[in-house]
């Protein structure tokens, strides 16, 4: 156990292919800063490559706004659904857990990483082959690396709060649920605004 706990501590790949072994091993041994770490250098490096991307793709000021806030949105979503997962473990009677899930559940964050290089190669097949179609199969591909983001997620949320299968994934959908619904909202108030003649 101590020799998986340590390789998942020099190498944030192991949490990504052995996730079953390392994410246990972590949870046995939590501490914050890694996972403030690895939130942190995963939004210091996509930030990189989302830059590169909406260069190379001719992209506006907003895009590089964007890709410039990566690393703020990434700490706030990492702290966001913490809260959410550990009010909603609660409900099981699991709650009171947070800062280890924290400290856990950074090690879920390097693969997006790879969403980042995607956008960078969808923004590279376009300029230079000038092909729609390539581009739009490779934003298909982010797809899977957003379901292992969130199945990485699941073995977090059950490392540290020992719940089934099922309801890990309840819990991994709660920060998503939020967003959507926010997001739901402002729709809904830029819609009402707009039919008001405000905006």
């Amino acid at each position: 156990m101590s020799a998986i706990l340590y390789r998942a501590r020099v190498n944030p790949l192991q949490a990504v292919i052995r996730p079953r072994e390392a994410f246990p091993a972590l949870a046995a041994k939590s501490r914050l800063a890694v996972g403030l770490a690895e939130v942190l250098l995963t939004g210091i490096a996509s930030l990189g490559i989302e830059v590169a991307a909406t260069a190379l793709g001719g992209g506006s000021a907003s895009g590089f706004l964007v890709s410039v806030a990566l690393p703020a949105l990434f700490l706030a979503y990492w702290a966001l659904s913490a809260w959410l997962i550990d009010a909603g473990a609660g409900m099981i009677g699991r709650h009171g857990r947070r800062r280890d899930f924290l400290a856990v559940s950074g090690a879920a964050y390097p693969p997006l990483t790879a969403y980042a290089l995607l956008s960078l190669l969808e923004a590279a097949a376009t300029r230079w082959t000038g092909s729609v179609t390539l581009a739009s199969a490779v934003a298909w591909v982010t797809l899977p690396i957003l379901a292992w983001f969130l199945t990485l997620s699941v073995f977090a949320i059950r490392a540290v709060y020992g719940v089934n299968p099922l309801n890990a994934l309840a819990l991994a959908l709660l920060p998503y649920a939020a967003l959507t619904t926010a997001l739901i909202i402002v729709f809904l108030a830029l819609s009402a605004l707009h039919a008001a003649g405000v905006v």
